[in-house]
């Protein structure tokens, strides 16, 4: 389990929230049985592919069943993406929806939990059409329950993480005790910046990002690596990729965004990793001798021999998250103080740091 996601206590408040939202959530399944959602085009999710384990492509074609029959068949890639946050996939409440139903949570068996966590989500997905709101307003109510879509809709009609965080604050909280605003810490990258805290009680008001996590960013034409790219490293994690060795992570990582096969190249070290490749032909940008505020998410960091690495061929990771303030990054490193899989690590400014590439 990602130690950063902490879902285990985010779930058991969701189980009292979502027992409380219940019955509206079934009267609006009711109510909205019979819309057409095809119509509904305000897709924040994106449409990107989902960058999911294969725990959870297990179920995919479940997933395109049931989308087919609540006529959301466009939104496969964000309903794997939701699993992915709500299980990875595994053990039988796939889609933690047995509290949609008023039912105790883990009560269904994953095709039960398929059909009732799709069936959720377009509902809500119709709900949110109806009142003039965005398509993440949805999103975070399969997290925050219904009533959020009124609170949305009353507050400008489009989700933001400040109103997600009103939510949870002012109305969550308190309905389920915590009327003094107590937080605690949530140590998730996609919290930096704005204090790394969630509310006691309150749900989890970045549920939408940690969704996004999951769906590659539609292509654009903007610059820069999506947080959305480093997902694909959530789907190793523990794992031995490739060779266990560090220099096997990131060619996992550089094959699946589409750069430069690593891997049997004839080149093996990690501190030559910015210059051993033609990375202009691949559309990917090399700095070297990097500065602290040159380092963005998404970034393959390559490192000389010195305090990360014993052996003359370096080490090399890839950076999740910038903590500008700290001057600390978070990586996705391999064969590291771990072990030979892939890991989670938090790293300080070093000057031994050779290059970082990245994907334009």
């Amino acid at each position: 389990m990602d130690p950063y996601l902490t879902m285990t206590l985010i779930k058991n408040r969701k189980t009292i929230i979502r027992i409380v939202t219940a019955v509206t959530v079934l009267i609006l399944g009711i109510f909205f049985l019979f819309s057409d959602t095809s119509s509904f085009k305000n897709d924040e999710t994106g449409t990107g592919e989902a960058i999911v384990s294969p725990d959870v492509l297990q179920w995919k074609s479940a997933i395109e069943k049931e989308a087919k029959a609540n006529d959301i068949p466009d939104k496969v890639n964000t309903l794997l993406a939701i699993m992915m946050v709500e299980s990875k996939g595994r053990g039988n409440d796939v889609m933690q929806s047995s509290e949609s139903l008023g039912l105790p949570v883990n009560s269904l068996s994953p095709a039960e939990s398929i059909k009732q966590g799709v069936k959720y989500y377009a509902s809500l997905l119709r709900a949110a059409r109806d009142k003039g709101c965005d398509e993440d307003s949805a999103l975070a109510s399969y997290n925050f329950g219904g009533g959020y879509l009124n609170y949305v809709e009353k507050n400008g009609k489009k989700h933001t993480l400040k109103i997600a965080e009103s939510f949870s604050r002012d109305v969550v909280a308190p309905s389920l005790g915590n009327t003094s605003g107590t937080k605690y810490d949530y140590p998730n990258p996609i919290a930096n910046g704005n204090g790394n805290y969630l509310y006691l009680n309150g749900g989890n008001f970045y549920y939408v990002d940690l969704v996004k996590e999951y769906l590659a960013p539609v292509n654009t034409g903007s610059s820069g690596t999506s947080s959305a790219s480093t997902a694909v490293l959530d789907t190793v994690m523990g794992q031995h990729v490739n060779n266990g060795e560090c220099y096997g992570l990131t060619a996992f990582y550089v094959d699946k965004l589409g750069g430069p096969q690593l891997m049997g190249s004839g080149f093996m070290s990690a501190a030559n990793i910015g210059i051993d490749y033609d990375w202009a032909k691949y559309g990917w940008q090399v700095i070297f001798n990097p500065k602290f505020t040159d380092l963005r998410a998404g970034d393959v960091i390559n490192w000389s021999q010195g305090e990360l690495a014993n052996s003359i061929y370096g080490h090399t990771g890839i950076i999740k998250s910038v903590d500008v303030g700290k001057k600390m990054i978070v990586t996705y490193e391999q064969n590291a103080g771990q072990g030979r899989i892939c890991a989670i690590y938090v790293r300080n400014w070093s000057s031994s740091i050779t290059s970082i590439v990245r994907k334009k």
